[in-house]
């Protein structure tokens, strides 16, 4: 029997587009997943919150992400540094 999840006393994860299954492969345009399920759990608490679907061919997803690799290799250390502290400034507000 499945455990009874706790997704619903969370409302910002809906707000940010989530369900109380989600599929857990972006490939580089989509989310996808054809795989085994897994539950995620709350690390405080131990309760589950929701469900996410593996993909089983991550082919196509490690082509986008080689593809991405070579583009972020190829800018300057300036800035990604630039980029990085963005990120964790925007992450704080």
């Amino acid at each position: 029997m499945a455990e009874e999840l706790t997704f619903s006393h969370f409302p910002f994860l809906a707000e940010l587009g989530l369900t109380e299954e989600n599929d857990g492969c972006f490939d580089g345009e989509n989310w996808g997943g054809s795989g085994p399920v897994f539950t995620s759990y709350n690390p405080a608490t131990g309760l589950p919150i929701a469900r996410i679907r593996t993909v089983r061919d991550a082919g196509k997803s490690s082509g986008s992400l080689a593809g991405w690799l070579v583009g972020w290799l190829t800018i300057s250390c300036e800035l990604v540094c630039v980029i990085v502290v963005t990120i964790g400034l925007a992450r704080r507000l």
